[in-house]
C-alpha cells in the first residue's frame, strides 16, 4: 500500500468512528444479557512451593542455577503437571469421595447420554458448563444405573489404580465401565481439564492450582486433592531414580575405599618391613626374618594360584555368557604394562623423567577403563560376573604386589645387600599408588554427594497453601468472556472497514479521483437529497438543518465561477457512464448562471435519454423537437431578439434559428428538445441541418449554451458533438470505477487537449468532500 492509501485507511476508520465504537458496546451489552443465564461457579486456589529457586536443606556441594535452568525446570514441572496421570489421580479421588463418603459433591447422571459422540458437542450449548451445571439435578442413586457387583468392582479397581499411580488404559477390560463412571459423575479428563488450571506465579517459586465448579467444596477439595496426590506422584518417580544413583555410586565408592585401604596397608607393611632390615641384630634374627618371609611368600603363592584360577573361571563363565569383555582385557594389560614400566622406573633410580610420564599415562588410561565398566554396569548377570572378576583380578594384582615385594626381601636378606636407591624407589612407587586411589576415591564420592543433593532436594516440592471454599461466585471467568466479545466485536469492526476501503474500487473522494482518473477537476459535487426540492428553492432558500443543500449551492457557483473563466460560450456536458448525474448538474448550473443575468440555451443532444426534454417540457402544451418544426413561437422568443438587439432585416433569418428554441419556466432559460430515443446518430440527425450555423447563430443571443453527450463507454455521440462545441466538461460519478474502457475514453478527453475543461466529480459522500 502506499502512503496515500494508508492515510485513506485511517480516515476511513476515524470516519467510522462511532461505528467502530458501538459495536463492541452492543457486543458488551448482548454478552452481559446472556451471562445471566449461566450458573454460578466457585473457584478455590491451592499453592506448591517447587524449591527449585530457594530451598531450606543442607546440601553438601553448592549449586547454583542459571534463570535459563529455573525456566526449563518449570517447564519441565508443569508439563507433568498436565499430563493424563496426573488428571486421572485427582479422577480417581474424586470418584471415590463420592462413591465412598458420606456426603458426596454430585449425583451422578446416565453416562450413555454423554458417551454418544453426537451428543458430546451439544452438551456444551445446552447446558452450559459441564464440570457445574451439568450435575445440578435432583439426587440420582448410582444403583438405578450400576450393579452393586459393577460399583464394587469400579471402587477395588480405581482404588488399586490410586495406590500404584497407574493410567486409565484403554486396553483394559474394564475401561468402558470406569469411563462410564468418570463421565457419569463428571470427573472425566475433559470435564476436569476444563474446570483445573494449572500455572507458575510469575517471578516466584510457587505453582497456582485452582479448580473451578458449581459447588465450593468440590472446588476445594478437587485442588487440594490434586495437589497431595501429584506430589506424592512426583516424589516417587524422582526418587525411585535418585535412589538407583546413590545405591550404583555408594556400590563403586565403597570399591575404591578398598583399594585405598589395601595401599595404605601395604605402605605399612612395607616400611614395617624395612625397618626390620634396616636393624643390627645378627645371623639369627636375619634368618628368623628369612624363614618368615619364605612362609610368606609361600602362602602369597598359594593365594595367587587361587586367585588366576578364579579369574581364569570367570572368564570361561563370561564367554559362554555371550560377553567377552574386552574392556577387563585391556585392564589387564594395562596392569602388566604398568608393572613392567613401574619395574624399569624403579631399576632406573626413579628419576627417569619419560617412565614417570608414561606411568602416569597409563595410569589414566587404566582409572578410564575402569570408571567405563562401573558406569556402564546394567545389574544382569553377565555384569555380575564382570564385577566378580574385576574383584578378583584387583585382589589377584594386589597379591602378585605383596608376593613381589616378599621376594624382593628375601633377596635383599639372602645377599646382605640393601640399596638406599631401591627402597627409595619403591616407597616413591607405592605413595604413588595411594594418591591415585584417593583421587579416583574423592572422585566417586563427589558424584556420590551430587546425587544425594538431588534426591534431597527432590523432596522440596510440598503445598503450602491449603485451597479452602469460596464464599462467593467467582466472576473472573465471565470478565474473562465480556472482555474477549468486547475485543472480538472491536476487531470485528475494524476488520469489516479495512476490508471494506480494500476492496472499495470506487473512485470516492476528490484525491483518489485525482489518482484513478487523471483529469483536471474543475469541481465537485456533494451528494444531495434533491427530490421535493425544485431549483428556485435550492438557491433562494438558507437551510440551515440540511448542510449538504448548502454545500451543493456552494459547489455549484464555484463550478458557475470556473466555466466563466473559461470565455467560452458553447459546452458539451458527457460522462464516461450512465446515470452520472449530467441532466441535474446542466439544469442547476443553468439556473446559477440565470441569477447572474445570463441568457442560457440548454440543447438536449442527447438522442439515447432525453431527460432534459422531459425535465423543462413538463407543463408546456406542445414542444418544438430537433425532428419536428413548428411554426407559433412564443412571443416570449421575440424578447430575445429585441435584447439581443437585432436589426429588423434580419429577423427572419434569426427566426428561421429560433424555430426550435423553447421557453421555460425560468426567465434567461431556454432548451431545444429531441423527440426520445432515435436510432440515429447526432451527424447523421443534424445533417438535414446546418447545426454548425445554428450555434454559431444561438451564440450570437445567448451568453452560454449547454449540450449534453451520451455516455462516452457507450455511445460515439458525444465524440460526433464535440466538434460543434468550445469546451468539453465530463461528469463522473464518486461511486464509479475504472475499469479498461474508462481509461480508453479518458486518453480520447486528453486527446481534445485545450477543449478539454476538465471533469465534475459528482455524489461525492460529505465526509469525503474534504479528501
Amino acid at each position: 500500500m502506499t502512503i496515500m492509501e494508508i492515510q485513506d485507511l485511517f480516515k476511513d476508520l476515524w470516519r467510522r468512528k462511532w461505528v467502530i465504537i458501538l459495536t463492541p458496546v452492543v457486543g458488551a451489552i448482548i454478552t452481559i444479557f446472556f451471562l445471566q443465564f449461566r450458573s454460578d461457579k466457585y473457584a478455590s486456589n491451592a499453592r506448591i512451593s517447587t524449591g527449585f529457586t530457594k530451598t531450606d536443606k543442607i546440601e553438601l556441594n553448592d549449586s547454583e542455577l542459571m534463570p535459563r535452568a529455573f525456566d526449563t525446570e518449570f517447564n519441565n514441572l508443569l508439563e507433568l503437571m498436565r499430563s493424563p496421570l496426573s488428571y486421572n489421580l485427582l479422577s480417581y479421588r474424586l470418584l471415590l469421595h463420592d462413591l465412598e463418603g458420606e456426603s458426596r459433591f454430585r449425583a451422578p447422571r446416565d453416562p450413555s447420554i454423554y458417551m454418544e459422540e453426537n451428543k458430546l458437542s451439544q452438551i456444551g450449548k445446552v447446558v452450559g458448563n459441564k464440570v457445574s451445571s451439568a450435575f445440578s439435578d435432583d439426587d440420582v442413586s448410582i444403583y438405578s444405573l450400576y450393579t452393586a457387583e459393577e460399583i464394587a468392582r469400579v471402587q477395588k479397581l480405581i482404588n488399586r489404580k490410586l495406590t500404584n499411580q497407574e493410567p486409565l488404559d484403554p486396553t483394559e477390560e474394564d475401561f468402558e465401565l470406569m469411563r462410564g463412571f468418570f463421565i457419569a459423575y463428571g470427573y472425566d479428563y475433559e470435564a476436569l481439564k476444563d474446570a483445573l488450571n494449572v500455572y507458575r506465579v510469575q517471578g516466584t517459586d510457587y505453582i497456582q492450582v485452582g479448580f473451578e465448579s458449581g459447588n465450593n467444596l468440590l472446588s476445594a477439595y478437587a485442588a487440594n486433592a490434586y495437589c497431595e496426590e501429584f506430589i506424592r506422584y512426583y516424589q516417587s518417580i524422582k526418587g525411585d531414580y535418585s535412589s538407583e544413583s546413590v545405591t550404583f555410586l555408594q556400590e563403586v565408592a565403597k570399591e575404591k575405599k578398598t583399594i585405598l585401604d589395601e595401599k595404605l596397608e601395604m605402605m605399612g607393611r612395607f616400611e614395617s618391613s624395612d625397618v626390620l632390615l634396616k636393624g643390627d641384630q645378627g645371623d639369627a634374627t636375619r634368618y628368623g626374618q628369612l624363614v618368615g618371609l619364605e612362609n610368606k611368600r609361600d602362602a602369597l603363592s598359594s593365594q595367587v594360584n587361587g586367585l588366576e584360577l578364579t579369574v581364569d573361571r570367570l572368564r570361561r563363565d563370561l564367554s559362554e555368557s555371550g560377553a567377552p569383555n574386552q574392556q577387563n582385557q585391556q585392564i589387564i594389560q594395562l596392569q602388566s604394562q604398568i608393572k613392567d614400566l613401574n619395574a624399569k622406573y624403579v631399576e632406573s633410580g626413579s628419576t627417569n623423567r619419560d617412565l614417570s610420564d608414561s606411568l602416569a599415562y597409563l595410569r589414566g588410561k587404566l582409572r578410564s577403563a575402569i570408571a567405563s565398566i562401573e558406569t556402564s554396569a546394567t545389574g544382569s548377570s553377565t555384569d555380575e560376573i564382570q564385577e566378580k572378576l574385576k574383584d578378583a583380578q584387583i585382589d589377584l594384582q594386589v597379591s602378585r604386589n605383596e608376593l613381589n615385594m616378599v621376594n624382593r626381601k628375601l633377596s635383599q636378606l639372602e645377599s646382605g645387600l640393601s640399596s638406599k636407591n631401591t627402597e627409595d624407589s619403591e616407597i616413591a612407587s607405592v605413595q604413588n599408588e595411594i594418591e591415585i586411589a584417593k583421587q579416583d576415591y574423592n572422585e566417586v564420592l563427589a558424584k556420590l554427594n551430587a546425587a544425594r543433593n538431588q534426591q534431597v532436594s527432590n523432596s522440596n516440592l510440598k503445598q503450602v497453601i491449603k485451597a479452602t471454599p469460596a464464599i462467593m461466585p467467582s466472576s473472573i471467568g465471565d470478565i474473562y468472556i465480556l472482555g474477549i466479545s468486547v475485543l472480538t466485536c472491536l476487531a470485528l469492526a475494524v476488520f469489516v472497514v479495512i476490508l471494506n476501503v480494500i476492496t472499495d474500487n470506487t473512485i470516492r473522494t476528490p484525491s483518489r479521483f485525482k489518482r484513478m482518473v487523471h483529469l483536471p477537476l474543475i469541481g465537485t459535487l456533494n451528494h444531495v437529497q434533491l427530490k421535493g426540492l425544485d431549483v428556485p428553492n435550492m438557491f433562494l432558500s438558507t437551510h440551515k438543518k440540511k448542510q449538504e443543500a448548502e454545500m451543493y449551492k456552494s459547489s455549484l457557483r464555484q463550478i458557475r465561477y470556473q466555466l466563466e473563466s473559461t470565455n467560452s460560450k458553447v459546452f458539451l456536458f458527457t460522462s464516461l457512464k450512465p446515470k452520472s448525474g449530467k441532466t441535474t448538474i446542466i439544469s442547476y448550473l443553468a439556473y446559477a448562471l440565470s441569477l447572474l443575468k445570463k441568457r442560457v440555451l440548454i440543447i438536449d443532444t442527447n438522442f439515447k435519454d432525453n431527460s432534459l426534454t422531459k425535465m423543462y417540457g413538463q407543463g408546456l402544451s406542445e414542444i418544438k423537437v430537433v425532428k419536428r418544426k413548428m411554426v407559433n413561437p412564443k412571443p416570449q422568443l421575440a424578447k430575445v431578439v429585441q435584447n439581443g438587439g437585432v436589426q429588423e432585416d434580419q429577423l427572419s433569418q434569426i427566426e428561421s434559428s429560433l424555430d426550435l428554441v423553447n421557453a421555460t419556466r425560468y426567465e434567461d432559460i431556454f432548451f431545444v428538445g429531441n423527440s426520445g430515443i432515435t436510432g440515429e446518430s447526432p451527424s447523421e440527425l443534424l445533417s438535414r441541418r446546418d447545426f454548425k450555423r445554428f450555434i454559431l447563430k444561438m451564440a450570437e443571443q445567448f451568453d452560454y449554451i449547454f449540450l449534453e453527450g451520451s455516455a462516452i463507454n457507450d455511445y460515439s455521440d458525444s465524440r460526433e458533438l464535440a466538434g460543434y462545441v468550445q469546451k468539453v466538461i465530463t461528469v463522473v460519478h464518486a461511486s464509479s470505477t475504472v475499469k479498461p474502457i474508462d481509461e480508453h475514453s479518458v486518453s480520447y478527453l486528453k486527446s481534445l487537449g485545450e477543449k478539454s475543461a476538465g471533469a465534475i466529480l459528482n455524489g461525492v459522500r460529505m465526509e469525503d468532500m474534504q479528501d
